[in-house]
């Protein structure tokens, strides 16, 4: 069972207790490898590493929704929904996987 708060930085799902914070992995279902969380900016709490020749990182926000960790070539990941912050612009959402 999922007890996952909004203002808390804390997550304990299925038994596992952790937080969301830079340096974690994210791996979106788009995208098949795998991309570091870096530090926010002040515009955002995190950024996201991207490809792009133009932006090293995107503004990002990551909310935990899996209700169960999944225990995969001796990793554990969970299950989030990615949210590109957009700058005047309408917010986009990725589901991809948290490794934790």
């Amino acid at each position: 069972m999922s007890v996952v708060q909004e203002n808390s930085s804390v997550h304990f799902v299925d038994g596992c207790e952790f937080e969301v914070k830079a340096g974690m992995f994210v791996r979106l279902d788009c995208n098949r490898c795998s991309r570091r969380l870096l530090p926010g900016d002040g515009f955002s709490p995190l950024r996201l590493e991207c490809d792009s020749a133009v932006f090293r990182s995107v503004a990002c926000r990551v909310k935990v929704v899996g209700r169960k960790v999944q225990y995969k070539l001796g990793g554990k990941s969970v299950r989030v929904i990615v949210t590109f912050v957009g700058d005047g612009e309408p917010d986009v959402d990725a589901v991809g996987w948290l490794y934790i």
